[in-house]
C-alpha cells in the first residue's frame, strides 16, 4: 500500500537522496547535458529544502510499505521575480 505523508528528515533523508538521484539520471537519460545523480544531489536537496521553509512549504514522501519511493516538494509563497 502506497501511504503520502510528510517528510520525516530524522528517517527519510537517505530515501529522499536516492529518490533524488534516481530521478535525475532517468532525466539525464532524455537530456544528457544534464548532470550526473549523485554529483548533484546534496545541493540540490538544500536547496529544495531551504525554499520549503522560506516559502512556506511543504516536502512529501511515497511511502510503500515502509519504503520511500518517491517524493514531491509544494511550495505555497513563491516571491514573484
Amino acid at each position: 500500500m502506497h501511504t503520502i505523508r510528510e517528510y520525516r528528515p530524522d528517517q527519510d533523508a537517505a530515501a529522499l537522496r536516492a529518490c533524488f538521484v534516481e530521478l535525475q539520471n532517468f532525466e539525464r537519460g532524455l537530456e544528457p547535458a544534464l548532470p550526473e545523480g549523485e554529483t548533484v544531489a546534496d545541493a540540490y536537496l538544500a536547496w529544495m529544502l531551504t525554499r520549503s521553509k522560506e516559502w512556506n512549504g511543504k516536502v512529501f514522501v511515497v511511502d510503500s510499505d515502509g519504503e520511500v519511493v518517491g517524493f514531491v516538494s509544494v511550495w505555497a509563497t513563491v516571491p514573484q521575480d
